[in-house]
């Protein structure tokens, strides 16, 4: 006979009297309603909290699909920092912006992009209004009527009209203390990496 055994047959014979056991009943009872009771409220606030919560999220997203988020930015533009009305609209998936400044003469300009970025496992997202800046702050090529062309990256305005090698020109510029390999052929496309000078 092993120990179990010797505990189940020692203490087989006890048994608690009736009142006790009806007032461990009663007891246990009371307090299960309390609990009851008192979580319920709980339970009803979590679940209007998530209910106000999602609906807050639809109507933002509502927003952000019909009208978009629209606020003042300052924004560089030919080496200078121009106030714009900077839009973004997304569905999710994808994002775009809308920019539109007046330069120095009263001419009112309009600049779009947008796009997706992938992370480490390739899902695709919706860029975010931070790289959506981004986008338009990083370097600009113009070429001006009488063929001359210039790289604007924020303060900088560099001409490189004279620097092309078999139609390839390779910049280097200098962001927040970092530099920026920037490859321009003579058609106007441009690539730039933090790296190298780039291919195009």
């Amino acid at each position: 006979m092993n120990n179990s055994e010797k505990y189940k047959r020692t203490f087989s014979a006890i048994h608690p009297s009736a009142d006790y056991m009806e007032a461990i009943v009663k007891t246990e009872g009371k307090k299960m309603e309390g609990k009851k009771r008192y979580s319920m409220p709980k339970i009803l606030a979590a679940c209007l909290a998530a209910v106000l919560l999602l609906a807050g999220v639809t109507a933002g997203a509502y927003a952000a699909d019909v009208g978009g988020i629209q606020r003042k930015v300052q924004i560089w533009t030919q080496g200078e920092l121009t106030d714009a009305v900077f839009t973004v609209t997304t569905d999710g998936k994808y994002s775009e912006y809308t920019a539109t400044y007046t330069d120095a003469d009263g001419k009112e300009h309009t600049i779009s992009g947008g796009g997706v970025a992938y992370d480490f496992f390739g899902r695709e997202r919706a860029l975010t209004e931070e790289e959506l800046l981004e986008e338009i702050n990083s370097p600009q090529i113009d070429i001006t009527e009488d063929g001359r062309f210039f790289v604007y990256c924020r303060d900088q305005k560099i001409e490189i009209t004279d620097k092309f090698e078999d139609g390839i020109c390779h910049v280097k510029l200098t962001i927040d203390g970092k530099p920026l390999y920037m490859t321009v052929s003579e058609e106007g496309g441009y690539s730039t990496s933090p790296r190298r000078f780039p291919k195009i």
